[in-house]
């Protein structure tokens, strides 16, 4: 490891003192084992190394619970031995990439992935340990998107300072591009390779990759256009030719930096100034999305899109999005990178003046479905502490992201949501009244986080579990000096704030029954010997509580999940025998 940064550090000063120098005989080093090791290491432990390529091998292959660890370690070795050799005989062909479709968030398109191999993934993670750290030296301050040392909020935090009272910038240019991954033309993609890379066995790497083809539900298909979203080296890829993009508009509509060009810096405030010509703006890129906030009028604008449009259209082949390209001015709001971010001009609201940001409404809609889907009709057999367990993982991961802005009305929004949620499944689960729900299930929690009842239970070490709310998410305030040169993360290594915003679609929703009552059903089950302990009748069985939790008489694990209180009853008993309970709970209310 220490020599892989070495290198690394090596590559990126060089990039730094010469930004026009072209690094020559660099493909010796992705094959050296010290590199390939890190490279396997790095890829198994990515949280995707469960799904396989179109060759079948996994995460599973390398830790197989069948074999013992000396007959794994011996498969790794081997595998590490026999990619070294592809990469020296020049021999190694990437495989098709598996098709996968994965639903948009928050609309009714989808996401076309593409699934490499592990080897060839293992292959693209030293491609980019390779070219990161020069490319590093190159990309300039407002591209953030998927960066060593970087994320949305680098993108997020200036606009506190440029969109207040003394600034003036209130028009943004919401720019996104149209499948930006799919559409980059493979020809250009490795002429802009070239610009810094000049190994010719590198490039011809880079080449093939793209080249590789598609595997769609078992038919290839080849690929004549863009990098495949799932790739390693994608992101890296897609940032090295939209860096085009950055060069032309630094050049032609950047503030020049007046600590190293003063007089270019006095000539464009005197362009700029109010009642000039020349609007001044500032652009921040996150990937494919981009906004361009700008200190002048609408059809500065304006001007300025169609500039862009014209540039990317002609120049890299790409389009912009008519659907998610807009000039909004600051007041009325815009969102962007998962945040809404508006300014108040009059203290209406319970809103000061200056400029707010908080999660958007198609986040909290998202958030609200995805409790809906934990707390549904069919997910009533799962344990309360899981369920507890995975809410409050979901809402603080949810939480963690949005805590460096002004997120307090959707976090109680949400938190209100969760509570109505949470109480109605417990009513469902146990039939038990609210008040009972609250007798039961809350209890009164001290502290200075508490003063209130709250959903709690315990754990099997009787550690008492809470609900998580988002309220008590303990906010920062993050706001790091605007960095016009930011150092080389391989070079000088600084700390930095994540903020992931976590993925709704495969969370866990704690949908694990109460482990108690899961074994002794099974046992009820098993005592029944397929026939109804009711009426004898021999057909599918159902298990069925003898005494309720409500009825007081018991505690409450006990009451529910010992054998004895289970029944394995058919369903005609089962109906009837729940008919019976209502009528009476009738009874009992109409005397009250």
């Amino acid at each position: 490891m220490p020599d892989i940064i070495k290198a690394q550090q090596g590559l990126a000063r060089k990039a730094e003192t010469n930004r026009t120098h072209h690094f020559e005989d660099l493909y010796h080093l992705l094959c050296k084992r010290e590199w390939i090791e890190e490279a396997l290491q790095h890829v198994l432990n990515n949280d995707g190394a469960g799904t396989a390529g179109v060759d079948g091998v996994s995460w599973k292959s390398f830790n197989d619970v069948d074999k013992s660890d000396f007959e794994n370690e011996k498969f790794r070795q081997q595998f590490i031995e026999s990619l070294q050799e592809e990469l020296k005989n020049h021999t190694f062909k990437p495989m098709p990439v598996r098709r996968v479709e994965i639903p948009k968030p928050g609309t009714n398109k989808k996401r076309l992935l593409g699934r490499p191999t592990l080897k060839d993934r293992t292959v693209q993670t030293l491609l980019k340990m390779l070219m990161e750290p020069i490319w590093e030296a190159d990309f300039l301050y407002f591209s953030n998107g998927f960066r060593p040392g970087r994320c949305t909020m680098d993108c997020i935090q200036p606009l506190y300072a440029l969109c207040n009272s003394k600034t003036g910038y209130r028009w943004v240019i919401e720019g996104d591009i149209k499948a930006c991954f799919d559409r980059i033309p493979h020809d250009k993609l490795v002429a802009e390779v070239a610009r810094r890379m000049a190994d010719p066995h590198i490039l011809k790497l880079i080449r093939s990759f793209l080249k590789s083809g598609i595997m769609d539900q078992g038919k290839l298909a080849q690929s004549s256009e863009g990098t495949p979203q799932g790739g390693i080296v994608s992101p890296l890829l897609a940032n090295i030719y939209l860096h085009r993009f950055d060069e032309w508009y630094y050049h032609r509509y950047a503030t020049p930096d007046s600590t190293i060009d003063k007089a270019s810096y006095a000539r464009w405030q005197r362009t700029t100034s109010k009642g000039q010509n020349k609007a001044a703006t500032q652009m921040f890129r996150y990937a494919d999305d981009w906004i361009i906030v700008v200190r002048g009028t609408q059809a500065q604008a304006q001007d300025i899109k169609e500039e862009c449009k014209r540039f990317l259209q002609e120049e890299l082949g790409l389009e912009l999005s008519e659907e998610k390209t807009a000039i909004t001015h600051i007041i009325d709001g815009f969102d962007f990178l998962g945040y809404h971010i508006f300014r108040c001009n009059k203290p209406t609201n319970d809103n000061i003046v200056g400029v707010f940001m908080q999660p958007t409404e198609k986040g909290l809609k998202r958030m609200k479905q995805k409790i809906k889907e934990m707390t549904d009709q069919k997910t009533l057999n799962d344990d309360y502490l899981h369920k507890l367990e995975a809410i409050n993982s979901l809402v603080r991961g949810w939480a963690s992201y949005y805590r460096a802005v002004n997120p307090s009305r959707t976090f109680d929004k949400l938190d209100r949501y969760i509570w109505i949620r949470l109480r109605r499944w417990l009513q469902k689960k146990y039939h038990l009244s609210s008040l009972q729900v609250r007798k039961h299930y809350m209890r009164h929690r001290s502290g200075p986080e508490g003063g209130y009842a709250e959903f709690a239970t315990q754990d099997a070490e009787g550690t008492w579990v809470w609900r998580a709310r988002a309220m008590r998410t303990k906010l920062i305030y993050y706001r790091p000096k605007w960095k016009r040169h930011w150092p080389n993360p391989y070079l000088e290594k600084r700390k930095a704030e994540h903020f992931v915003l976590p993925t709704l679609k495969n969370i866990w929703h704690g949908n694990s029954e109460a482990p108690i009552y899961a074994t002794n059903r099974r046992e009820a089950l098993k005592r029944a010997k397929g026939c109804c302990e009711r009426c004898g009748k021999a057909t599918k069985l159902f298990t069925h509580h003898k005494n309720r939790v409500k009825t007081g008489k018991r505690e409450l694990r006990r009451a529910d999940n010992r054998t004895v209180m289970l029944e394995a009853i058919c369903f005609a008993c089962h109906v009837k025998e729940h008919r019976a309970e209502r009528i009476h709970q009738n009874k009992v209310k109409f005397k009250k």
